[in-house]
């Protein structure tokens, strides 16, 4: 990704530490970023950044003012001019407030620093709301953990105007290639977790009198930690599992009964808790939730258990366990941000739990019911056309994370998106699909482009979550009966091998489409829409008004 820094200060050591890695684009001089963000013929422009990162000393902005309604019309015309200048294929992140200043650590401006900071960055998670691809820079939190005393430098600031530490410096370029890291790549969504010496201390059935190292002091303070840094990872989309050699039920009745636990059964989608060898339980796990290999993070105390997964499973990421155990919580911090970390959390994201869970009733349903298409009637399956421009984010997620269920694997920008569904030559369908366990979200994306008499389907994307319930054949039905109310006369439409993709690698030609073409990896498809066909499906379609 090209990355571009500017800044109202001189940042040119983050700058140079960051050049060793990437190409970055640099200002001359500081002090008049938003200008070059509002000037489309500025170097910034010619240069093309993927992501913009945009650090403000609040100090430096509102130009050590001591009155909070002259610092506001500063801080509201700073925000005005950046909105202007937001371009949609472009990411943006922007640091929150801070405020560092001699005359500020006076008890008269206390209350004022903290009423600017706030105010600052309330504007910012309003522009956040607003737009899909701006986002947080949260330099702050890093100015709390080394402290201020060793975030600033005097020294360095009267010299040259250049207000951060090289520590701060150092943490600030960490920081940016994090977040270019977590845009490039896609995180992984299973934490398997080991549970004797892994979230908890000791053996579970070992010692009736005190089971297990699990308390509010010493060591059995440090699991519990642990397990709270968990629970948030869980409660920000991350799935749990447990992979572990013990008695199932010594196991669950310190899940249920120890009143530490802070991670109790319903945290868990699914749970292996046997002597059976650890790499089969884990491929299980990927073929009962439907997910690959390389979704999963395991982490487990014993050195063999993990040496014989990383050998039997080298798609599964299996991190080191740290020999001081009072280093776990920052060791679980360290893999969230590796490894699960997102630019930003859907309302999918956030139920990811509730829907695994919810899908493993629906498989117990499934094996509970002989005939497949009785089953799918069980479920009693909705499936919602929904208004798109409500779901911009969601769209992006599935458009560029999607691979098994990805007709092209075609990826969009944001501003692709925005360019499409405000282009009458382009029809976006999107789907949310709900039945008697819960409610999946938005979980497929049909892009199409139209014409007056044919139309061709460009991309279908649905999730690995709601395969194999024929909601795919439900959703060409939809579009189908659309056009043929437009009186529109073919719909096309392509398939591109990847090497993922082939549980759609039949999806038209199961459909009774004709094949047109059938060369390199590529078929092409259309359909006469004068013919109306069955489509096999068991479900109720709905269309948001």
């Amino acid at each position: 990704m090209k990355i571009a820094i500017l800044s109202n200060v001189n940042i040119n050591s983050v700058i140079r530490q960051l050049n060793r890695t990437n190409n970055i684009y640099q200002a001359d001089g500081y002090g008049n970023e938003i200008g070059i963000l509002l000037n489309k013929k500025s170097n910034l422009y010619a240069y093309k950044p993927d992501i913009v990162f945009i650090i403000e000393d609040t100090v430096e902005l509102i130009n050590h003012l001591d009155n909070f309604d002259n610092a506001v019309k500063l801080i509201d015309d700073w925000f005005n001019n950046f909105e202007l200048s937001i371009e949609g294929d472009t990411l943006y992140y922007v640091s929150n407030a801070y405020i560092n200043g001699p005359e500020y650590n006076l008890g008269n401006l206390i209350n004022f620093s903290s009423s600017i900071i706030s105010y600052w960055n309330e504007k910012l998670d309003k522009l956040i709301l607003k737009h899909a691809n701006v986002r947080l820079l949260d330099i702050y939190r890093e100015i709390l953990s080394i402290g201020f005393d060793n975030s600033f430098s005097t020294t360095t600031w009267y010299m040259g105007r250049i207000p951060y530490s090289q520590i701060l410096c150092n943490r600030i370029s960490d920081l940016v290639l994090h977040k270019v890291c977590i845009e490039e790549n896609t995180a992984k969504k299973v934490l398997l977790l080991d549970l004797d010496n892994t979230l908890w201390g000791g053996l579970a059935g070992e010692n009736d009198i005190d089971p297990v190292e699990l308390t509010d002091e010493h060591n059995g303070l440090i699991y519990k930690t642990l397990q709270r840094v968990i629970k948030q990872m869980k409660n920000s989309g991350v799935i749990l599992g447990i992979v572990s050699k013990n008695n199932l039920d010594d196991a669950m009745h310190i899940i249920n009964n120890n009143h530490h636990m802070v991670l109790r059964e319903d945290d868990f989608v699914i749970k292996k808790i046997n002597w059976n060898n650890k790499v089969d339980n884990i491929r299980e796990v990927a073929s009962e939730l439907n997910l690959g290999l390389d979704s999963i993070v395991f982490f487990d105390d014993n050195d063999t258990e993990r040496y014989l997964v990383k050998e039997a499973l080298p798609e599964v990421i299996v991190p080191d366990f740290p020999k001081n155990i009072n280093k776990l919580p920052d060791v679980m911090v360290d893999i969230w941000k590796k490894y699960f970390d997102k630019p930003m959390l859907t309302k999918e994201d956030l139920n990811k739990t509730e829907e695994y869970r919810a899908n493993n009733e629906r498989n117990e349903l499934k094996h509970n019911t002989a005939d497949f298409n009785d089953y799918l009637k069980k479920l009693d399956i909705v499936l919602k056309r929904v208004i798109p421009e409500h779901h911009t984010a969601r769209i992006v997620q599935l458009l560029n994370k999607t691979n098994q269920f990805n007709l092209t694997t075609v990826r969009h920008s944001l501003n692709e998106l925005l360019d499409m569904m405000a282009d009458k030559n382009y029809d976006i369908f999107t789907y949310n699909v709900s039945d008697r366990f819960g409610d999946s979200g938005v979980v497929a994306v049909v892009i199409v482009k139209n014409s007056d008499h044919e139309v061709f389907i460009e991309d279908f994307v649905m999730s690995c979550r709601v395969m194999g319930r024929k909601i795919e054949n439900a959703i060409i039905d939809d579009i189908e009966d659309y056009y043929r109310k437009k009186k529109v006369q073919i719909i096309n439409s392509k398939y591109v091998k990847t090497d993922k993709n082939f549980p759609v690698s039949e999806l038209f030609d199961s459909l009774n489409y004709s094949i047109v073409s059938n060369s390199g990896g590529e078929k092409k498809y259309k359909l006469d829409l004068s013919a109306n066909c069955i489509r096999d499906y068991s479900l109720k379609k709905e269309v948001e008004v």
